[in-house]
């Protein structure tokens, strides 16, 4: 199973073919398939650690082998992949509503690590087969947050908790008449004093939230803000220094081009702060700080109540 797209597909098909290797479809997954047969040598995770290091892309990568029917690899570079622990099963999924009703405690697997699954256990790996431990989230929101609760559609559901959740973000955060609490941001008063200008990066809907953050801000602080869609940031050469402040928004923080657009940011001394939706997602754990949104899961595609969640984090930042 493939999540993603793989870039030298072309190539690989290419060089598998000329090895004798018989096709039976167009796609790039097929060629996942052939690789990790052409490295199988009686351990399917090496063959997979293999595999891997042939593959140009971003994939969330799902893989079984008759040879070897008590468990499942798992492999993730730039798509969401999560592992959920059960009692006497485990699972994979891109995201925690696919498993809430089977478990709440899930592993995040990092970019570039290979988890191995069997019924009891759950083993990760880096890209070299070291292995590494890694913490176990517990997912505090129930599988009712992730149901229709009686409307017709997700979307008229998440449009009627709009004000429930601007009501709990603005809540949370009161401190006295006049203050707000902004943990998690992480900058010290002097650093936020050495800002020089702002950078917001999004994509879709929360590029649009970031539009108007672009306003707030600069009409509250005085401060330049600017503001990229994730996939343009890399190609303009955008003036960043370590007095920059670069706000990543996301509602899931498992965004490609935003977490390419972060890490571009970091490389040239920015420090990342990100509105996100998602407790320990990619974005928030490259992130220097982290404003939660705590909306509730979004399974509406057109979004509403995450965009207004996000709007009213910047109103409050």
């Amino acid at each position: 199973v493939h999540n993603g797209i793989i870039e030298n597909f072309s190539e690989l098909k290419k060089q598998l073919t000329a090895e004798g290797h018989k096709f039976k479809s167009q796609t790039d997954t097929e060629v996942i398939s052939h690789l990790v047969e052409k490295y199988y040598n009686g351990n399917l995770k090496d063959a997979v650690l293999k595999t891997l290091k042939d593959l140009k892309g971003s994939f969330a990568l799902g893989i079984i082998s008759r040879k070897e029917p008590d468990r499942v690899i798992a492999a993730r570079k730039e798509s969401p992949l999560i592992v959920g622990i059960g009692e006497g099963e485990n699972f994979i999924a891109s995201d925690v509503p696919a498993i809430l009703n089977h478990t709440k405690r899930v592993i995040y697997l990092d970019d570039g690590e290979v988890a191995v699954l069997t019924r009891d256990k759950v083993d990760v790996f880096d890209s070299e087969g070291e292995i590494r431990y890694k913490d176990i989230d517990v997912i505090k929101w129930s599988i009712d947050s992730a149901q229709k609760s009686g409307f017709n559609h997700f979307m008229l559901k998440e449009i009627h908790e709009q004000p429930k959740v601007l009501k709990q973000i603005i809540s949370s955060r009161i401190e006295g008449d006049s203050g707000f609490r902004m943990e998690g941001i992480n900058i010290s008063d002097e650093g936020i004093k050495n800002i020089s200008n702002i950078i917001i990066i999004a994509c879709g809907t929360a590029y649009h939230a970031g539009l108007v953050g672009k306003y707030v801000l600069e009409k509250f602080t005085k401060i330049p803000v600017s503001i990229d869609l994730s996939s343009e940031f890399r190609y303009r050469d955008p003036i960043v220094n370590k007095n920059t402040l670069t706000i990543a928004i996301s509602q899931s923080g498992e965004t490609a081009d935003t977490l390419a657009a972060v890490r571009e940011a970091k490389q040239k001394g920015s420090r990342i702060l990100s509105v996100c939706n998602v407790v320990g997602s990619s974005l928030v754990r490259v992130s220097d700080g982290v404003l939660y949104t705590y909306a509730g899961p979004e399974i509406g595609v057109a979004s509403t109540k995450a965009y207004t969640a996000q709007l009213a984090i910047l109103y409050a930042l």
